[in-house]
């Protein structure tokens, strides 16, 4: 979705697991953002840190969820509400905050 509206040198998102995240968290980005466990969030953190790189993290799960204009709400609630408390809502991507 990103890479429709920004152009990929300027705004790049890399899958990853952990092996991938270590890698790239020495790169001199202007800035990371990170989403993953607290773990993975410190050594990220540091890794940035040796280039002085700003660091966003996003460690606790908060799962965003994007409802685009031309989906029905209701569809979407109904479905974000199931996710949620899917297995107690133990799960670390429950949803939690909506975005429309």
């Amino acid at each position: 979705m990103l890479a429709e509206i920004y152009p990929t040198d300027l705004v790049r998102i890399i899958n990853g697991t952990h092996p991938e995240a270590m890698e790239i968290s020495h790169l001199p980005f202007d800035h990371l953002v990170f989403t993953g466990s607290p773990a993975s969030g410190k050594i990220i953190m540091a890794n940035a840190a040796a280039n002085l790189t700003p660091v966003t993290l996003e460690l606790g799960g908060k799962s965003p969820v994007i409802v685009f204009d031309d989906y029905d709400i209701q569809t979407a609630a109904s479905r974000i509400a199931h996710g949620k408390g899917f297995n107690s809502a133990d799960l670390y991507c429950a949803r939690l905050c909506l975005c429309s």
